[in-house]
């Protein structure tokens, strides 16, 4: 899925914008710009609104809440995603091109599995993560932004120091602690009682 053009009907600050991003685009701009709002509103239309208890970017003024966004799909086509505040998440209509309509369940197969987290992700590099590279050696910076351009921000970095934090506490070479190191051992001593009793 490729996005092209964002429609924000009524979102936070933001009232009838167009944004085009048929090409890479950088949102960039002093604090207060709109940058969060325009992240959080490509959020929102895929993914749903905010609920209460969260920012919810209504719009200042009073105008209409929500918005659309047009996107390529190689399964479909090119298709508009609109939400517009219904329920509390909002209410999602997917627009193809022949005039037919869809919704949650083109939408989640337009999606494909990607979730909220992942969304941001792939989607977006955020402040926190720039923020946090300085902190990295240079073959982790290498991988911090391998990783952000495969599936986003640290998450690959992360994954992979989980991973062989896990393998450390199963198995070392040389170790007696990890679990199938004691497993070895446990497995060595019945053997050897084995021998014994047959012996």
């Amino acid at each position: 899925m490729r996005m092209e053009k964002l429609y924000i009907y009524g979102y936070g600050k933001l009232e009838n914008v167009e944004i085009d991003l048929s090409m890479l685009t950088v949102l960039y701009g002093e604090n207060e710009a709109g940058k969060s709002t325009i992240r959080s509103f490509m959020k929102s239309i895929l993914f749903g609104f905010p609920t209460r208890g969260q920012r919810r970017y209504e719009p200042k003024e009073g105008g209409k809440y929500g918005g659309a966004i047009t996107v390529q799909t190689e399964k479909y086509g090119r298709l508009k995603i609109e939400r517009l505040p219904k329920t509390a998440a909002g209410e999602v209509t997917v627009y193809f091109e022949d005039g037919k309509t869809g919704g949650e369940e083109i939408l989640h197969d337009i999606l494909t599995g990607m979730n909220e987290s992942l969304f941001e992700s792939v989607f977006s590099f955020d402040m926190h993560g720039l923020q946090n590279i300085h902190q990295l050696g240079e073959a982790d910076i290498g991988n911090y932004l391998f990783s952000a351009s495969a599936v986003g921000s640290d998450a690959l970095l992360q994954l992979d120091k989980k991973l062989e934090k896990e393998m450390d506490q199963r198995f070392k070479p040389s170790g007696r602690k990890p679990e199938i190191n004691v497993s070895l051992q446990e497995m060595k001593k019945l053997e050897e009682k084995m021998k014994e009793w047959q012996g």
